[in-house]
């Protein structure tokens, strides 16, 4: 079976015509091609044991449907692989997540990806019933392609919310307003559409037509990425970066004549000193660590992948827990709980474990799991071994 390629997905653009014309720039509809174009990527067929797996290995797997608001239930809690079938029956789209890390041809296509885009890809698979819709109305913060397997799909395409959105958009504006509907498009076997990440839309069913369709999405390195890492560099090598700003700066009503001044100083002198190979250094080291759980992306073509990949029941309490520095850690409190994310992966908690998640998303590249604070020894076990088969934390002997 012959492998499918970048080149195979945004046939006939070449990568080099995608990266000018249209990456970060514009969408790009791709249609004409044979229904059976993705057959070696991904087809119907595959579903019934990619839903068995995650079903049993409490993968990201959900039935969805918007009506006027998203109605979400976790495969997991289903009683069995037929109420899956019913949901479906009832226009419930169902969602099947971690595919870049559970299918053969979609993992070595992303490592494609991860290799050519500098970044993470993941892959979501969705099969919607006709006349029905999953989610509603939105944008996303990665860059999308999207892939018609089978069926077809109405998606109606407006104006970008905020051009190139980071997930802090998101968060602010989680139901983005009526904005300028720029193209309607129906999606059938075998197309393809690209959208920038900010780009609002909104996507269904139409009656007689069901729809299988594959997103990938891409995080990038960013330009605020690469200089953060040239900081971070340009901060251990110099100490007049590691000073601290003056005291009482902060407080308020003090005078902060001098502050801008001195923090132009300061930016002047780390742009004479800055080092783009530093940075790139930085960036080679954190894409080495990107390791997802079950598979693992680009460790799993990596000729040293081996340190990396201990299963969360063999973690102890002297195993080093591994941050990944592509993407920001960030705590969130809701009510009674509090959640800890970072990317696409995301793990919720009671909220007096607020201080411990803390901790996670401020400390150091690594830490050993004992440096956990305010829990007993059993309790930072639980709570590191969930952080690891999530995807937050990896692991090392």
């Amino acid at each position: 079976m012959e492998n499918f390629t970048l080149r195979s997905l945004i046939h006939p653009i070449d990568p080099d015509t995608f990266v000018s014309e249209y990456w970060e720039q514009k969408p790009l509809v791709i249609t004409g091609r044979r229904p059976d174009y993705y057959a070696n990527l991904f087809s119907r067929q595959d579903i019934p044991s990619l839903l068995f797996t995650e079903k049993h290995r409490g993968g990201e797997t959900t039935i969805t449907k918007f009506d006027k608001a998203i109605h979400a239930l976790p495969v997991t809690e289903l009683e069995d692989i037929a109420e899956v079938r019913r949901a479906y029956d009832r226009g419930y789209t169902l969602r099947i997540g971690n595919l870049d890390t559970s299918h053969g041809p979609l993992i070595q296509l992303c490592s494609q990806m991860r290799e050519f885009f500098h970044g993470e890809t993941n892959v979501i698979m969705f099969l919607t019933p006709p006349s029905a819709q999953g989610i509603g109305r939105h944008f996303d913060d990665y860059d999308l392609f999207l892939l018609q397997i089978d069926g077809a799909k109405q998606w109606n395409i407006y104006e970008p919310y905020v051009p190139l959105a980071l997930r802090e958009h998101m968060d602010s504006y989680p139901t983005p307003p009526n904005y300028q509907l720029i193209s309607e498009l129906r999606l059938t076997a075998g197309d393809l559409l690209y959208l920038p990440r900010g780009y609002v839309h909104e996507v269904f069913t139409t009656p007689g037509s069901s729809s299988l369709h594959l997103t990938l999405g891409v995080f990038g390195i960013s330009w605020a990425d690469f200089i953060e890492a040239a900081l971070q560099a340009a901060r251990y090598n110099d100490a007049l970066l590691r000073r601290f700003i003056p005291p009482g700066s902060l407080r308020p009503g003090a005078s902060r004549d001098r502050l801008p001044e001195q923090f132009q100083e300061m930016l002047a002198h780390f742009l004479s000193t800055a080092s783009p190979d530093e940075a790139i250094e930085i960036l080679r080291h954190r894409r080495k660590k990107w390791i997802a759980p079950a598979v693992g992306y680009d460790a799993l073509f990596a000729e040293d992948n081996e340190s990396y990949r201990v299963a969360p029941e063999a973690i102890g309490l002297d195993t080093i827990l591994v941050k990944n520095r592509s993407f920001a850690y960030k705590v969130k409190r809701q009510g009674d709980k509090v959640s800890l994310s970072y990317g696409k992966w995301s793990v919720q908690a009671p909220a007096d474990l607020e201080p411990v998640l803390q901790f996670v998303a401020e400390a150091e590249e690594s830490f050993p799991v004992r440096a956990l604070p305010y829990l007993t020894d059993s309790a930072r076990l639980v709570l590191a071994r969930r952080l690891v088969a999530e995807g937050l934390l990896f692991s090392e002997q």
